[in-house]
Order: structure tokens, then sequence, then C-alpha cells
């Protein structure tokens, strides 16, 4: 019996020979025989969210089911990539990275146990996708989510509408709408029910109005009201309205701007910014002051859409006279070698210590003591002087230096140029997190293997990331490794020139920076700190780079690193104009997939994202990679003249040669734009549609890398105006990027 080896995902089969009667012959027992055939095929795995809600109330929890095709007696595991809105380890307990389906099982549970905080919060989701391996094949779905409720009162919120309009007031509609208290689709977000504006277009609200039970808001104050856009059909434009009892021009709007009620950017019609998400409940607030309430009563209010459909509910006014407070953070650490030369005399004398500096960012009212482990070549206690493992930061400062002291042993004497190497590596802490510079490392040479006679400047973003709101500017290091003068005096000061670069210019969006700074006398680094400045223009999320402007001529050269960058995040909405679409999340009812060794990788840093919380960044791997969603409920709607666009960082380390995007229509994948490829070599490096048409169009050279850059493709180019997109594809050739901000621009 010689197997046949097919592709076919089958399990162990028989095969049964049994022995038939003839006048021949008697037929013995036994009678039959039987041959097991082993498959060799992978099996096929799939999620599902067997119980698609969970919530802090009772801690609830949710799961998910991820199967196999086929029980084995091999156990499998399966391994995942956990994303949403909702926090891994904070919102939730982490539920781990892989599950294991026991052998003779074709199915495991995966358990998501929610963290029952105090905070007040949206729901959220959390979102499992499976990831590929050599031992299974990723099927169809491939990717669930769990809903995370909250179940913590806005203890600073008066609510005023909340199951019924308020006492004493009346009711009316205009535009086709209707007052519909509804108790599911969705589920309301607090109480037992929720108002539903109609689905219609155009202009359509309904209203209350000459309520008895008033509501009086106070200097300092915030509205608030919690909506939930159909995600099926969301509005362009969505509206609040109030009476102060004798008029109703106090308006807030979010979206397009299509309801010309009142005078644009005064309190009668106040933008927001763009449209909220659809498909979860948004908290809306709008100050008091802007809309010109600010020690008014209140009897009335309007919720005013331009076509579509949502959902109202919890409408009323924050009582805080001040933004609530932020969640405690902990500080984040760091460390970098600011002078990464250490050396010692051949005689033993003179010796020229190396220096680690841990710096903190974030508060620094109390001491902080931060734990690191020494490691290297040389030998802690044997090739320098003890470090201890811990320093501690003192209350006031951001940072504390440690000396690495080379000791004169009798084997340091015979160091050639190889030297030998120090290296120190942060430990985690409750008290603390680590941030991306997490080692350093020093070198111990002798005196007559320094480098020549010139100083080495280093350069170092400690903090990376700043906003135009603060609360705390970005900064650089330019550090120096000593040269060996032995001049047996303190280290004079040095000048270092640098060159500013990046998108955000430098005395418009940052305050000036004079392009030279001092490390003054016997210091091993200053620092250059950029203060943005808050226009009142979206850019999004811009970079400064920093690089060594001169060379040894100058009395220095640039060391290792010799450029580094600060983010600028904006503070601003994006404009009207732009439907920003899959931003910290995919559009709602999508499902996700990713191949060529590729997966949908949700991240807050390195880089950081253009705008909102999280972008989402390619794997780094070698040639044709993609991670896409597809069958959005939430579509994107294509008018002409409209733009697509998307917002992409390219890995400096690791550019790819090629990038695209791809649109789904509903029914086709056939619209393709790309940059980069072989475009003097005469084709592209991604051969997907026909080049030159809707199916792959070419856009150009690659983008900068390094920093966010906006791409643009006209509708018509891709041939999608007058469609409904319901999915996206980001391509590379090779390489690793970051991308953010997708959907269309308006005219």
């Amino acid at each position: 019996m010689t197997p046949i080896d097919d592709s076919l995902n089958e399990g162990p089969e028989s095969v049964v020979l049994r022995l038939l009667p003839n006048p021949n012959y008697r037929v013995g027992i036994p009678d039959r025989g039987v041959i097991t055939i082993s498959d060799n095929d992978a099996p096929t795995v799939t999620v599902q969210a067997t119980d698609a809600n969970a919530s802090e109330s009772g801690l609830d929890p949710g799961a998910f089911t991820v199967s196999r095709t086929r029980a084995t007696d091999a156990s499998l595991t399966v391994h995942f990539v956990i994303s949403g809105t909702a926090n891994n380890g904070g919102d939730y307990h982490s539920p781990g990275n892989s599950v294991i389906i026991p052998a003779g099982e074709t199915s495991a549970v995966v358990t998501i146990a929610p963290i029952d905080d105090n905070e007040i919060e949206d729901s959220e989701t959390v979102i499992l996708t499976l990831s590929p391996d050599a031992a299974y094949i990723v099927g169809s779905p491939d990717s669930a989510t769990v809903n995370l409720a909250d179940d913590d009162s806005a203890r600073n919120t008066l609510i005023w509408v909340e199951d019924a309009v308020p006492t004493g007031a009346w009711t009316g509609v205009g535009g086709g709408d209707h007052w519909q208290w509804v108790s599911t689709n969705p589920t309301p977000f607090s109480g037992a029910f929720a108002h539903q504006s109609v689905l219609a277009s155009g202009t359509h609200y309904h209203y209350f109005s000459e309520a008895s039970a008033t509501l009086t808001v106070d200097p300092g104050e915030t509205l608030v009201t919690y909506v939930f856009l159909n995600p099926a059909n969301p509005p362009r434009e969505i509206m609040l309205e109030w009476l102060d009892g004798t008029s109703w021009a106090h308006a807030a709007y979010w979206g397009e701007n299509l309801i010309p009620w009142g005078a644009d950017g005064t309190a009668s019609q106040y933008p927001m910014g763009a449209l909220p998400s659809a498909g979860q409940w948004v908290r809306l607030e709008v100050p008091a002051s802007a809309v010109g309430l600010e020690g008014s009563t209140l009897s009335g209010m309007n919720f005013v859409l331009y076509d579509g459909q949502a959902t109202w509910d919890a409408s009323g006014k924050s009582t805080d006279s001040s933004p609530p407070q932020a969640e405690t953070v902990p500080p984040t650490v760091q460390v970098v070698a600011t002078d990464y030369f250490a050396s010692l005399n051949g005689d033993g004398s003179s010796t020229n210590p190396g220096v680690f500096v841990f710096w903190r960012n974030g508060d620094t009212n109390a001491d902080l003591t931060v734990y690191y482990t020494p490691s290297g070549t040389a030998t802690n206690d044997v090739d320098y002087e003890t470090l201890p493992g811990s320093v501690t930061i003192p209350a006031g400062a951001s940072y504390s230096t440690v000396r690495v002291t080379p000791i004169n042993n009798g084997v340091n004497s015979g160091l050639t140029p190889s030297a030998r190497g120090v290296q120190v590596t942060l430990e985690p802490d409750a008290a603390y997190s680590i941030g991306s510079l997490s080692n350093a490392s020093v070198i111990i040479v002798l005196s007559q293997y320094r480098p020549e006679r010139v100083w080495y400047v280093a350069l170092y973003a400690i903090q990376d990331t700043t906003s135009e709101n603060g609360p705390e500017p970005g900064v650089f290091i330019v550090s120096r490794g000593r040269a060996d003068f032995n001049s047996g005096h303190p280290d004079p000061p040095l000048t270092v020139a640098y060159r500013l670069g990046g998108t955000a210019r430098n005395g418009a969006d940052y305050e000036t920076l004079s392009g030279t700074v001092t490390i003054l006398e016997g210091a091993t680094f200053a620092t250059v700190t950029v203060r943005p400045m808050d226009d009142n223009v979206f850019k999004g999320t811009r970079t400064v780079t920093i690089e060594v402007a001169s060379g040894p001529s100058d009395g220095y050269g640039p060391g290792n690193p010799n450029q580094a960058t600060v983010f600028i995040r904006d503070n601003d909405p994006p404009p009207a104009k732009d439907k920003v679409w899959v931003n910290d999340d995919v559009p709602a009812g999508a499902w996700t997939g990713a191949d060529g060794g590729d997966a949908w990788n949700w991240l807050n840093k390195n880089p950081t994202p253009f705008h909102g919380a999280l972008d989402h960044q390619s794997s780094l791997a070698p040639g044709i990679h993609y991670h896409y969603f597809a069958d959005a409920t939430d579509r994107l709607t294509v008018n002409p003249g409209d733009t697509l666009v998307a917002c992409v960082f390219l890995d400096p380390v690791n550019p790819p040669r090629e990038i695209m995007l791809q649109w789904f229509d509903g029914t086709s994948w056939e619209h393709r734009a790309y940059w980069g490829g072989d475009l003097f070599g005469g084709g592209n490096l991604i051969t997907w549609g026909a080049d030159g048409t809707a199916s792959r169009r070419s856009m150009g050279l690659l983008p900068p890398a390094g920093q966010w850059v906006r791409l643009e493709v006209p509708a018509g180019a891709v041939d999608l105006e007058g469609r409904a997109i319901s999915g996206m594809n980001f391509i590379l050739y090779d390489g690793q990027a970051a991308w953010d901000y997708a959907g269309k621009a308006s005219p």
C-alpha cells in the first residue's frame, strides 16, 4: 500500500482489506486488515469571537476561539497579535501571543479578562489576528474583535438628558427626523435608552425646548454629549445646538460644515474638527466659552445631522473648571554614553573615565532609583571600579551620571586598539518605564591607542516626542568623547555646530535654534531644546533632525550616532475637507489579513504617529509583503474630484524599494498606485495589474525616508470616483514602513 501525497488537509484515513469467500478456499479469522494513512498536510486555523462582549462590570470576560480543521495526535501552538483601542495589560490581563490547541482537540479558547480600573472610558476593542507559521495555514476569518465595556460613571459629569428629555420640555423635529428612544442597535452608552436620529438625507434634527429642569453652566465648564455614528450610513456633519432661554445661536459642529446656521467660527457655529469615529460611542466635549454659554441657564438642545444616522446619549456638562487630570504616568528612563572612551596610561597613571548619563522624562518631583546591569568584555570590579547596578536621580533633576574608571590591574596595561567594552542595560521597575535608548557602551583603551587628538561628537534624541500643547519640549543631547590631551586640567569648552532638517521649520514650527551649542568646561554634554510653537493649522506630526555640521579642522568630528530626530505632534484637528478613514484602528466591520511575512503592528512610537494614538507598521521583510483589511461596513464614499490620501514613514535604516496602496471597491481590488521601484529600468517591482492603468498607476519616486509624508492619489487615476471603498492594502517591496491617516480629501 503506497500512499499518494496530495495537498488536501484530510486527517488520518484508513484502508480496509477484507477477504471474500470463494469455493477454492476457506476464509479464516481475522478476515480483514486495516492500514491507517497519516496526513502530512498542515491544518488550517481560524478564529472567532465566541463571546464578543466583555465588561468591567462583574469582570465579565470575552473569549476568542481558535480552531483547526482537524484533530491530531499532537498539540498545535498557534501564534497571534493583539491590537485594538483597549490597552493590553492595562484594560485587560494580557493573553500573551500564542495559544496551544491540545492533542486530540480541534480548538482552544483565548480569554480576555477585563481589569476594573477607575477611569471613565468609552467602550473599547480587543482585536486578535492570527500570525502565520510553518506548522499551520492561516484561514478565514483570521481576525476577530471583542468589545470591552466600561463600568465607571462620569463622576465629574452632570447628566441632563438620560432616558428621557428633561422635565417640562416639549419636543420637535425637522427634515424628516423623529425622536426614537432605543435600547439596542447600539446598546446605550449609559442608562436604559439612547435617542436615535432617523436615517435621512440633508439636514435633519430633533430637539427639545423650554425644560423646567434647566442646566446651569458655570465659567470654565464643558458641555458634553455621547454620539454613535451609524457605520453603514455615517453623517457628513453633526451639530449640537443649545437654547439659553432666549436664543438658539449657540452651536458646535464636527465634519464638513454643510449646515449653514449661524456665522462660521463664532459661538453660533463653532467648528470642533473632524467627525468622530463611526461604530463606537464617542464623547463630544465643547468648552462652554466657545459657544457663549458660560454663566447661562439652558432649557433646550437640538441634535442635528447632515445625511446619515446617529444615536445620542448622556448629554450634560463636565463640572470640572479645569481639564480632567490625566492618569499618573511613570517617568521614562534612558541611558547614553556621553563620553564613550575611558583610558589608562601604560604605567597605570592618569585614568580618564568614561561617562554614562541616566536620563528621565516626565515627573521629576521625587528621587528616582534606576536599576541597570553591567556587562561586556571588561569585568566589573576587575577592569574598572565597581558599578553597583543602580543610580538615583535626585528630586528636581532630569539625570545622573555614572563614571567608568579603569583599574590598573596588570591586564589592562596590555590592551590593544581592540580595547575592552563596558555595557550597561536598563532593568525594568514599577517606578518607571524604559525608553528606546535602553543600553549604552563605553570602551576602555590605552592612551597611546586613543583616537587622534579631536573630540568625537555624538547626538541623541533623549526626549524624542513633544507637542504643540506641551507639556515637555523635545531634547537633544550633544555629547563629546574625550580626546586624550593629558593636560591635567578640566576639559575646555567646546562649541559644536549642527545642521537642522526635517519637515518642521526652524522659527516657524518651533522656537528658533541658532545652529551651535557649547559644551561647558569639564562637561561631557550639552542639550538642544526644541520648543514647539502653537499655530492653528493642522500639519500632523513633523520632524526636527539634527546632525553634526563640522569636521576635524574645527577640533571635533562626527561620532556615532551623528544624527537624531525629535517628533512634534500637532494639537489641531484635521481640516474638514479631510475624511480620515483608517486611524488608530481599521474601519468598523472590517476583517484583516497579511502575507509575505507582514503583520498588522499597531504601535505608538518609533515613529510617533502622524495623527491620533497609533500607527500601523509593516514588518521588516524581503520582497513583497503586505497587510490589508476588507469588507468594512464603515465604507469610504469617493466623489468626483476627490483625492485618496495616506501618510507613510519609510524606515531610514531599512527603506523599501517600492511602496504600493491598493483599494477594494466591494467587488474588485484592481485599483493601485505605487511609488519607487525600478523607474529608470523600465518597470516596477510589484507586478500586480497593468502598468500605466488604474490597476497599477505610477506616482513617481519613493518619498524621503525618516519623516512622515502625505501620499496623494487622484481618485480618477485609479478609477474610484463614484465608488464606495470597503478595503485597503498596504504593500512594500523589501524594507519597512509605518502608515497612518488614510482616507480622502475633498476639493
